[in-house]
């Protein structure tokens, strides 16, 4: 399988599998604007356990900030 590619940046060095909701998405598998960000948590929050670096199953650190630019659609 080949890795993919992320406009502007190095080779992307880890994925993760995310799940949606029913109610994540529309009638046309469309994803809400709105679910992006709970889904990066998700990839967030698999990325550092898989590097060691969670304490008790939390973050040690606080996200103060995120940005999002949509370039397509996304689907579930």
């Amino acid at each position: 399988m080949q890795t993919p590619q992320v406009p502007g940046s190095e080779r992307v060095r880890f994925t993760a599998r995310a799940h949606t909701r029913w109610s994540d998405e529309d009638n046309q598998s469309v994803l809400n604007n709105a679910v992006y960000l709970t889904l990066f948590e998700e990839a967030r929050h698999a990325y550092f356990g898989a590097l060691g670096l969670l304490e008790a199953n939390r973050f040690p650190f606080l996200l103060a900030a995120c940005n999002v630019r949509f370039l397509r659609p996304g689907r579930g």
